[in-house]
């Protein structure tokens, strides 16, 4: 009679590679879970530059007079006038065109830089070509640091908006 062998240690090895297999499929489907957070963190900062935009355009839109003057036109963020327009005038008498968009402006500028709910690092201005008038365009420029590497680069994205107070 001929004696059988039997194979041994197959199913060890089977579940090797079967273990291998599954570790390589969590690890992509982790990367994939990584790259998502990724990409909805990035859109939620270009959204708040968006509303950051729009906000300052209806501020000039609400004060047409001084926005038609220049008085909205802004390279960085302006000192405190030392005053807001809702709070720090009597009843009897309320800010000029010019005093509201100062103050305005320094609003803006305060909750851009919010490091709770404004954007990381960032550079705006406000611009207008001479002379500023009816019908001549502001351009709202934002930047910020998207990667968050401390520094905003030319890598990092920017909104430009054009609005004709």
């Amino acid at each position: 009679m001929t004696r059988q062998q039997h194979q041994r240690g197959v199913t060890l090895i089977e579940v090797l590679i079967t273990a291998f297999v599954m570790a390589v499929g969590l690890l992509g489907m982790a990367a994939l879970q990584l790259n998502g957070l990724n990409t909805n963190h990035d859109a939620y900062y270009r959204s708040q530059a968006t509303l950051f935009a729009t906000d300052l355009a209806d501020r000039m839109r609400a004060n047409l007079d001084a926005a038609r003057d220049g008085a909205y036109v802004a390279a960085d963020a302006p000192s405190d006038p030392g005053y807001d327009c809702q709070t720090s005038f009597p009843a009897a008498t309320s800010c000029s065109g010019t005093e509201l968009a100062a103050a305005d402006l320094y609003q803006w500028y305060q909750r851009l830089g919010d490091t709770a709910t404004g954007l990381p690092s960032a550079q705006a201005s406000v611009t207008c070509p001479a002379p500023c008038d009816t019908g001549t365009p502001y351009t709202i420029a934002l930047a910020w640091d998207e990667d968050r590497s401390g520094d905003v680069t030319a890598a990092d994205p920017t909104l430009n908006l054009q609005v004709v107070p």
